[in-house]
């Protein structure tokens, strides 16, 4: 019966790691990705903005799609964060 308890026991113990991991590798993932894009972002957006305002009349959409087209050779890693959210707005996700 011990033997017995103590596999039940490693078992919740696995499942418990393996349900909370992943989780924690995610946020620690968006977090240096997100200190990444806010290194160099400050620099570079206000540069993009004018410009792409200028091109559409959306202003949400003028700031996404600009942006990113300008933003792609100078900052490649928030140019590809601009166009996943100006695809997320495309395919209906909320703004909030």
């Amino acid at each position: 019966m011990v033997g017995g308890a103590a596999k039940w026991l490693a078992a919740l113990f696995a499942a418990i790691v393996g349900y909370s991991l992943p989780g924690f590798y995610v946020d620690h993932e968006r977090a240096l990705r997100q200190k990444a894009i806010r290194k160099r972002a400050c620099r570079t957006r206000w540069i993009c903005l004018p410009s792409a305002s200028r091109r559409a009349a959306d202003s949400d959409q003028a700031i996404l799609e600009g942006g990113a087209d300008e933003t792609d050779i100078a900052h490649p890693l928030l140019a590809r964060e601009l166009k996943l959210v100006t695809t997320e707005i495309r395919a209906g996700k909320p703004r909030l």
